[in-house]
């Protein structure tokens, strides 16, 4: 069950390599749970469309449990990347809301808003 789940969502992924297969199973019971863990990234490309993809994936890997006797249950979960990298050196980093002063232009951005391409047929107005 493990390597057919692993097999079909590799394919699937733009990161292969950080796809895991975790299955829960008692030995007496007859109740499977597998969790794909994917990239943050590719959740979307398991779920699919309206969800159609992971559907399909719980249909084969369903019928693949009847097989056995067993009922599945597939759930698919972000994987956690870590810590993300340092932005700055600061302890607090950059505010998200406004950008770093060395990536504004030089003359701020109240320049470039005011600036209109004189080709366009309106009328530019310097302000």
């Amino acid at each position: 069950m493990q390597k057919l789940a692993r097999h079909l969502v590799t394919h699937l992924v733009d990161h292969p390599k950080r796809v895991q297969v975790l299955v829960d199973a008692q030995p007496n019971e007859l109740r499977q749970s597998l969790t794909i863990k994917v990239h943050p990234d590719d959740v979307r490309l398991v779920v699919g469309r309206r969800g159609r993809t992971i559907r399909a994936i719980r249909a084969l890997m369903g019928s693949a449990a009847s097989f056995s006797g067993l009922t599945t249950r597939v759930a698919v979960e972000a994987a956690d990347l870590g810590q993300p990298p340092n932005l700055s050196q600061s302890p607090n980093g950059p505010s998200p809301v406004e950008p770093a002063a060395d990536a504004l232009p030089a003359g701020g951005l109240s320049d470039q808003r005011r600036r209109r391409p004189a080709d366009d047929g309106r009328q530019t107005t310097d302000g």
